[in-house]
């Protein structure tokens, strides 16, 4: 887990009330319209850490949006081979279930933030060579993707 939000306690989830104010105003922040990378480095402007002590990244918020558990669901069988972890081992159907934790985020919040990521995901690659001189300056104003130059 990106996190230590939840400690397990005698198979219990237990909610760790700081660490729940820090997911929950990530999730806020997003929903405002703020990116990534401005949210981690307002994070660690503000000098907090994630749980291995490092700053905060741009995978690190991305994992903690996506992450389910925040929102009152557990994730069973998310690798087919659980001694092959990472890309190779992963199940691409994992068993989804409400759990029996209280949950950080409620739902309406939880599924606004995954419309936006799923919304975001499908801008497509920019191939920035550099050959135009406005190259990754100009920005969406709405979105805030990089405009391309179509020829």
């Amino acid at each position: 887990m990106v996190m230590l939000v939840l400690l397990i306690m005698m198979e219990k989830l237990l909610i760790e009330p700081k660490e729940a104010e820090l997911v929950q105003l990530i999730y806020s922040k997003y929903l405002s319209g703020q990116w990534y990378r401005s949210i981690a480095n307002e994070l660690n402007k503000r000098g907090y850490q994630p749980i291995k002590g490092t700053l905060f990244s741009t995978t690190t918020i991305k994992d903690i949006l996506h992450n389910k558990i925040y929102a009152g669901y557990l994730k069973y069988a998310h690798y087919v081979d659980w001694h092959t972890k990472r890309r190779k081992g992963k199940n691409s159907h994992p068993i989804i279930v409400k759990g029996d934790h209280e949950p950080i985020i409620d739902e309406h919040t939880y599924q606004a933030v995954q419309e936006r990521l799923e919304l975001e995901s499908r801008h497509p690659n920019c191939n920035h060579t550099g050959e135009n001189a406005l190259t990754g300056l100009l920005r969406c104003p709405e979105c805030e993707h990089q405009w391309q130059q179509i020829m």
